[in-house]
């Protein structure tokens, strides 16, 4: 594992705020709705639409009450056929088949959300020059995951430093940092 580095161009999704859509057919960064209370999202915001998502989730109340579980339940392990989860308070697992989980432990819900449409523009790895670069110039403590909007004034400096990944700002869209290990 590695250093994974994007630059993600975000811009307002074409979505209708009175449609339910399916999340699997939702494309972009999807946003609780209290995503301007957290650092590392609410520079999202002027890019950010509403949309109401229907979404499937595993009952895990449930599988308590049928399994004889306390209330604090959590996965613990998936594969390609297969759950298991696992009663924190007594210790206790049981392994579900997926056929199963659909059948008796999915409900379904509905959300309210929003949505950026999302793409990358540039992908690094291990490339630690960009890394420092955007670590000393943003102006914040970068966290893992966080996203970072590139001002015009970083972009040109971004730009001079690495003509060879000549960042192109367009109008309606922000840019933004973004980094994994």
């Amino acid at each position: 594992m590695g250093l994974d580095m994007e630059i993600i161009r975000v811009r307002k999704g074409n979505y209708d705020s009175n449609v339910v859509y399916d999340r699997s057919n939702v494309n972009g960064i999807i946003l609780g709705v209290d995503f301007e209370s957290y650092e590392d999202t609410k520079q999202l915001a002027p890019y950010a639409s509403p949309l109401k998502v229907r979404s499937s989730e595993i009952d895990f109340a449930k599988i308590s009450k049928d399994y004889g579980f306390g209330e604090d339940v959590h996965i613990g392990d998936f594969s390609l056929d297969s759950v298991e989860v696992i009663d924190d308070a007594s210790g206790k697992r049981v392994t579900i088949s997926n056929d199963e989980v659909r059948e008796k432990y999915t409900v379904e819900t509905f959300e309210d959300r929003f949505v950026c449409a999302a793409e990358t523009v540039r992908s690094w790895r291990k490339r630690y020059d960009i890394q420092n670069f955007f670590h000393e110039n943003l102006g914040c403590h970068v966290e893992n995951t966080g996203m970072y909007m590139i001002s015009e004034e970083l972009l040109e400096e971004f730009n001079e430093a690495f003509p060879e990944f000549a960042l192109v700002d367009e109008e309606g869209s922000g840019l933004f940092y973004w980094e994994w290990y």
